[in-house]
């Protein structure tokens, strides 16, 4: 799977019609909610906002009275076929006069996606866990040995050392009881 890096805006011209894209991360229903509602209110005139959005447990789309299957499903499909995760894809469409029919819809509203995520920095993701564990500070120096392996992403010093760890596995191949499992939660870890 991939994520998206950054946003990315493409704008394009189809037969007199602006259709601009905008590609971006979401990690929520509700986020996808509240960025839509906030892209009407980037660009409150345009006659389409046809979007699509993917995340781990649920994908969506809107053809926002465009035909039945001419934007939402032409998104989607892009995204599908890009393997991306915890994305949104949103198409503003400023009609210009031609109506385009459904093949020249489709390829007005994949256009821009595809475009878009040809130049868009990508990191690859799988699913994996997100560990907090502690230790004394006389035993830092073994633990941190140990942790070579694994991707530590925060070291905190407060009463106790804290490292948190990302790995593919729930288990920690730390051959050692010195350490303590604070938090473990499975997350999309880059693997790059």
């Amino acid at each position: 799977m991939k994520m998206l890096k950054e946003k990315i805006i493409k704008i394009e011209e189809y037969k007199h019609s602006k259709f601009i894209t905008i590609i971006d991360t979401v990690t929520s229903k509700e986020e996808v909610k509240s960025y839509l509602t906030n892209v009407k209110s980037i660009y409150p005139k345009a006659t389409h906002y046809c979007y699509a959005f993917i995340l781990p447990d649920i994908k969506g789309m809107s053809d926002d009275k465009e035909p039945a299957k001419t934007a939402g499903q032409p998104i989607l499909t892009v995204l599908e076929k890009n393997d991306m995760i915890n994305i949104i894809a949103v198409v503003i469409r400023y009609f210009g006069g031609i109506k385009l029919g459904p093949g020249g819809l489709i390829r007005a509203y994949s256009s821009g996606v595809k475009e878009g995520l040809k130049e868009a920095n990508l990191i690859n993701v799988v699913w994996g866990y997100v560990t907090t564990i502690s230790c004394e500070y006389s035993d830092k120096k073994e633990i941190e040995r140990l942790l070579l392996p694994y991707s530590i992403k925060d070291r905190t010093y407060q009463d106790k050392c804290y490292y948190k760890i990302e790995s593919v596995t729930n288990h920690l191949d730390l051959k050692s009881s010195k350490y303590y499992i604070i938090k473990q939660e499975k997350k999309l870890i880059s693997i790059d």
